[in-house]
């Protein structure tokens, strides 16, 4: 262990040669482009991040903080590169196809192999939608544009995180981002001789402030967005930069000053072991706290962020000398984690996505032990097999230009996978096919876009109120007949497309109000929201309805608007954009039946929680039934989301007005045998749900004929 520790110390070669900020002369002598002095301490502080990663995403009820491991991550690189930089450009020995040449073989080689496995794995186990989409994803990530991608993916119907084996690529794709203008902004700083300094600190600043500002509005774009990520990256580039250690040293001296002149005895009250033994211990803290308080309910990075970061920058400024960094994290064992760091993060997110994938759910917790454990061993064989050889040793650039080859021809091989729609020839069977179908949102038998499916179907995504009246969803077609008022929303909006037909065929007037909003609150940040329950609350004075039918996605409303509400409060953050009432979800519920009572409805059809899968139906059925020649089964247990049924028991025995209607779908859809799987014979129409939860035609229809004719005959 010691030798390759060793060996590795040698390849970083030592910094040099630093002199004050910006004084770099044109008329120098070049030298060797040089890097940085190797810390044990700081493959130490990589293991921690790595392993926090890791941890999160295979025991995520353990470590829920795990991802700030990124950040951590953010900051050594800051640091590092920006090492790299300031002492070359001092030095004169600055070259960008030097420092380029160096990125290219640091991070391709094993980036190469993880893209190409993941082809390798996708054709064998991948769906057609998830093939193409893998083919979409290898070409951002040869590209280092991963997280644009990723925030333009990001939607109401997007699929979930744990289907995209390269998701994790986002923050590969910040860092290169960073390292193609961070480089050119100091460059440009030397050549006019300005302090490093000015340009770091208002750069840092202006990212931060823009962090905190969008995180409530466009949280994903907060995530994803390099402009409110580079602040973490600077963070470690205020470490490295000379001019400020200079300034600090100067300062320090000073208070020594004082001090031998104020206290009887000459007492230096800045120096040495004490404040380095402070600062690496406050650093273990800060780190310490944010594995264990922030989770996936925070907004995320907004100021929490600055946990993990400052406890990185603490640790790392309290030099090798600190106890801790010398003992813990310089200890053989952290060093080597840190050694295979990198290709232990671009290893382990594909393996568990793969896995959950082929499961079509959650692993099992052995199976999640032991994705680690291969995680681990292919990360160090991809160390010494790919990584080392290509690192170091003879012909660099030859090296250089193999790596860029190869991840153009790997680019290369995403664009035919996406172009060829993942090629579906690989699926043989028609029932297989018939499955792959439902991966389309829209569902509409006219083939109409999505689009215009949804305009013409009543579900309001982003538009105002008007919405409403111009796309017909407040029409009678039978004046002198009851009305039905349908609020919801995308499950109401599912439910129409069997509810409409149902109540035009016995005359009843349909007034439809489906929106990405919460269910008639005039208390959220999104003034559109408001607006729309306002009129939904004013035309049911106007109106008059003979019965309101109330159907949402209840368990997701209450995790994201009402669950943390107190807990987000006294954090002064919220786990949304927006937030609401204040009280727990089910009074709230209750309370508004209450108000639409008040409002003279006669009766309330409240449609309980939808029973939930835990991957896409037609996936389930597919991955569980199909692949292994099991006949596809009327009614099965196998990927429900228990929790999802036990949820509706708990809507179902909240204390409503007298004119509520409580319809439990799980008492309807759900018996000794299981939940319903299909409502027909044509697998390629009749299956209940298109996803997780929501209704396709055929379902929608079932639900209304042989579930809401008994409260709506």
């Amino acid at each position: 262990m010691s030798e390759a520790i060793g060996r590795h110390r040698e390849a970083f070669g030592s910094l040099h040669g630093l002199t004050e900020c910006g004084q770099g002369s044109a008329n120098t002598t070049p030298k060797t482009f040089t890097l940085p002095k190797y810390r044990a301490d700081i493959d130490g502080l990589r293991a921690v991040a790595v392993l926090s990663v890791v941890a999160y995403h295979a025991f995520p009820a353990w470590v829920g903080g795990g991802l700030v491991g990124v950040d951590i991550f953010f900051v050594i690189s800051g640091f590092l590169i920006s090492t790299i930089l300031f002492g070359n450009l001092q030095n004169n020995s600055f070259s960008f196809l030097e420092f380029y040449k160096r990125r290219i073989r640091r991070i391709f080689p094993a980036l190469i192999v993880v893209c190409s496995a993941s082809i390798i794995v996708g054709w064998f186990w991948l769906l057609p939608d998830e093939y193409q989409q893998l083919g979409k994803h290898i070409i951002g990530g040869s590209a280092f544009v991963s997280n644009f991608m990723f925030l333009g993916e990001s939607g109401y119907f997007d699929n979930a995180a744990d289907t995209k084996p390269l998701l994790h690529l986002w923050s590969l794709g910040v860092e290169e981002q960073f390292y193609i203008v961070w480089p050119l902004l100091l460059w440009y700083a030397w050549k006019r001789n300005w302090s490093w300094t000015t340009i770091t600190i208002p750069v840092l600043a202006i990212s931060f402030i823009l962090n905190v500002a969008t995180a409530h509005r466009h949280p994903d774009a907060d995530f994803y967005s390099p402009i409110t990520r580079f602040w973490e990256l600077l963070i470690g580039a205020l470490l490295a930069d000379p001019n400020l250690n200079l300034i600090i040293s100067n300062t320090r001296k000073r208070l020594d000053h004082f001090a031998a002149v104020l206290l009887p005895s000459k007492v230096s009250v800045t120096s040495g072991h004490n404040i380095r033994e402070f600062k690496s211990l406050f650093g273990v803290f800060l780190i310490g706290i944010s594995l264990v308080t922030i989770d996936r309910e925070h907004l995320y990075p907004f100021t929490w962020a600055l946990l993990p970061t400052l406890g990185a920058a603490f640790i790392i400024v309290s030099s090798t000398h600190a106890w801790f960094n010398r003992k813990v994290l310089a200890s053989r064992v952290l060093v080597w984690f840190g050694l295979i760091s990198y290709p232990l993060y671009l290893w382990h997110w594909p393996l568990f996505s793969f896995v959950t994938i082929i499961e079509a759910g959650t692993p099992s917790l052995g199976v999640r032990i032991a994705v680690v454990i291969l995680s681990i061993l292919l990360a160090w064989l991809t160390y010494i097999i790919i990584e080392k050889p290509v690192r170091y040793g003879k012909n660099p650039n030859s090296k250089t230009l193999g790596a860029i080859l190869a991840m153009i021809a790997v680019g290369s091989g995403g664009c035919i996978i996406y172009d060829a729609n993942g090629f579906p020839s690989r699926i043989g069977s028609q029932i297989a096919i018939d499955l792959i179908n439902y991966n389309y949102l829209s569902p509409d038998p006219n083939g109409k876009s999505e689009e215009e499916f949804w305009e013409k179907g009543c579900f309001n995504m982003k538009d105002s109120v008007d919405f409403f009246r111009l796309n017909g969803c407040e029409q009678k077609a039978f004046p002198d007949r009851p009305t039905v008022f349908l609020l919801g929303d995308s499950f109401s909006a599912y439910l129409s497309l069997g509810l409409k037909s149902y109540l035009h065929e016995r005359e009843l007037n349909l007034f439809q109000y489906s929106a990405t909003c919460v269910l008639l609150s005039l208390k959220e940040d999104r003034s559109r929201c408001r607006e729309i329950s306002a009129h939904i609350l004013e035309m049911i004075k106007v109106q008059k309805p003979d019965i309101v039918v109330i159907f949402e996605h209840y368990w997701a409303v209450r995790d994201m608007f009402f669950e943390n509400y107190w807990t987000n409060q006294q954090a002064n953050q919220h786990t949304a954009p927006h937030y609401h009432e204040g009280v727990p979800y089910g009074e709230y519920l209750v309370r508004k039946t209450r108000e639409l009572e008040d409002l003279g409805v006669r009766k309330i059809v409240l449609i309980g929680q939808m029973p939930m899968w835990d991957a896409m139906l037609p996936k389930v059925i597919l991955r569980r039934f199909v692949r292994f020649g099991r006949p596809v089964p009327e009614r099965t247990y196998e990927g429900i989301v228990q929790a999802s049924l036990q949820f509706d028991d708990k809507l179902k025995r909240l204390e409503y007005p007298s004119n509520v209607i409580y319809v439990s779908l799980k008492d309807n859809l759900c018996n000794s045998s299981g939940c319903v799987v299909k409502v027909g014979p044509n697998i390629s129409k009749d299956l209940l749900v298109w996803d997780t939860a929501h209704l396709t035609q055929s379902g929608a229809i079932f639900v209304a004929e042989n579930i809401l004719s008994k409260v709506i005959p």
